[in-house]
């Protein structure tokens, strides 16, 4: 939940159920967590580089229920 203007750097996360109070301002690759949220640490190159191939993952799967689907690149 975001309250008010909020500055979350590329490559963060955020957890679920995180509430970030007004201005809160987190530097790239933040692991944001908590009630109210707070910065828990950076994350590493390891942790960005497994984000980045469930992200593929995802893609990957979606393509192929895509077309199985029948749907082509039309649609």
């Amino acid at each position: 939940v975001l309250i008010g203007k909020n500055r979350v750097g590329s490559g963060s996360i955020i957890g679920g159920g995180a509430v970030l109070a007004e201005r809160l301002a987190a530097p790239a690759r933040s692991l944001i967590l908590g009630v109210p949220a707070r910065i828990v640490r950076e994350l590493s190159d390891a942790e960005l580089a497994h984000v980045g191939r469930t992200v593929q993952g995802y893609v990957t799967l979606a393509q192929e229920h895509k077309m199985s689907q029948g749907m082509g690149d039309s649609g």
